[in-house]
């Protein structure tokens, strides 16, 4: 059983923290693990050899997304359901509620949002490819979305933006 709470679990070593609720997971291949504790408002590493836990992003408070909060603890996030990062150094981190995906400089500590020419509607999945670009599921735009790593410019490349409830799949099944 962990001894610290979720606020407090920076400086820790990773067994001895509780988490609220994890939900996105990466790893780096210096082998540190980055997971997001969504009702604790944080994105934590797991450093790969000490096992110490520290704050990416977040304040431990729900809240609006402030690009001119661009330290790491200071930068308020709402619910993170997934995590990406590539191998240039940056996380992605798809904010739910705020709708929108953080980009994060692991090696200088800085964040911006991935794109301002688009709008997304709940963000709650993203994943890259081998040019940099980044796919984005959007959960409440029921749509997934491309974002260009050379213009930054978005497009919509499945879902038609109306939700699909159906008894009887596809395929028959």
């Amino acid at each position: 059983t962990g001894t610290a709470t979720p606020a407090t679990a920076d400086g820790n070593v990773a067994l001895s923290t509780n988490i609220n609720h994890p939900t996105g997971l990466w790893g780096d291949v210096s082998g540190n693990v980055y997971y997001s504790d969504r009702d604790g408002y944080l994105v934590r590493r797991i450093d790969g050899v000490t096992s110490i836990v520290t704050t990416v992003r977040g304040t431990g408070s729900k809240g609006a997304f402030a690009v001119s909060s661009s330290s790491g603890t200071a930068t308020m996030i709402s619910y993170v359901y997934a995590l990406y990062g590539d191998s240039m150094g940056y996380l992605y981190v798809p904010d739910y509620t705020n709708e929108i995906v953080l980009t994060v400089t692991l090696t200088s500590d800085t964040v911006n949002k991935l794109t301002t020419s688009a709008s997304f509607t709940f963000t709650c999945g993203v994943y890259g490819d081998t040019t940099g670009s980044v796919y984005v599921v959007e959960n409440g735009g029921q749509r997934v979305s491309f974002v260009s790593s050379t213009s930054g410019s978005s497009k919509i490349i499945a879902g038609t933006g109306v939700q699909s409830i159906s008894s009887t799949l596809p395929n028959g099944d």
